[in-house]
């Protein structure tokens, strides 16, 4: 087999939505392997050329995968990365053999948001136990939430998935699930979807990624009596079913 992979697989998201607390969950079993960062990243990739679109963006990715020790590997991909360099999910199944995805969102994205301008605000996109704790809402400066612009993200955020749903090929090779369904019951979704679709062994994951925020979303608002009427309101939620 050389340097080829056994199985190939992908981590579908968007930004703060648990991809990175899934890469590093999956890289601590014994048989899988995953391409550090977000190897489409556009930042990324411009220090490698100018021209990294499209399918040298592919190429990228497919020598980033040969690099890796094991049989079954990885990579994660956020949807802003997908348009960034010009990948399509079609591209993603032509250029690889028989890939996998596995899709994570969050159902509150309210959530989200908040956690995204917080990260955004501090310039830390991870946390790890012991090295800090979670921000509590008196380390940072309040934020005051434009309805028209939570909304917006919440329409891209909904379409993203969407896409994936509309493509057959894609959900015959899938397993979706949440955010809240990774943190509260880790073990039932790595045993009733993960291992099964990556055919790997059953094994405890661990990870010593922590939670960004300490406090519930909207106590990091400083407009917090408005925004609590539309925050987890029915057209903030999301919830695909599989």
């Amino acid at each position: 087999m050389g340097n080829d992979p056994d199985l190939v697989f992908f981590i579908l998201g968007t930004g703060r939505s648990g991809t990175t607390l899934l890469l590093s969950l999956l890289n601590s079993h014994p048989n899988i392997s995953i391409v550090p960062g977000e190897p489409l990243q556009r930042l990324h990739l411009s220090t490698l050329g100018d021209d990294l679109y499209g399918a040298k963006a592919i190429d990228h990715l497919l020598i980033r995968l040969k690099e890796l020790p094991k049989q079954v590997r990885g990579s994660k991909i956020l949807a802003q990365h997908l348009e960034e360099s010009r990948v399509s999910i079609y591209d993603l199944i032509t250029y690889f053999n028989g890939p996998r995805f596995i899709v994570i969102y969050r159902e509150h994205l309210f959530d989200q948001y908040i956690s995204r301008l917080v990260a955004t605000q501090k310039r830390v996109w991870t946390i790890r136990e012991g090295a800090h704790s979670a921000y509590a809402p008196t380390d940072i400066e309040r934020l005051v939430i434009d309805r028209e612009a939570f909304f917006d993200y919440v329409l891209w955020i909904k379409n993203f998935y969407q896409q994936f749903r509309n493509h057959p090929t894609l959900m015959q090779s899938s397993v979706w699930f949440s955010y809240e369904e990774l943190v509260s019951n880790r073990a039932l979704v790595c045993e009733s979807k993960i291992f099964p679709l990556l055919r790997v062994g059953p094994t405890q994951l661990r990870s010593n990624l922590i939670k960004m925020l300490s406090h519930p979303a909207l106590d990091y608002v400083a407009n917090a009596d408005v925004v609590a009427k539309f925050a987890y309101s029915a057209e903030a939620l999301q919830k695909w079913e599989y």
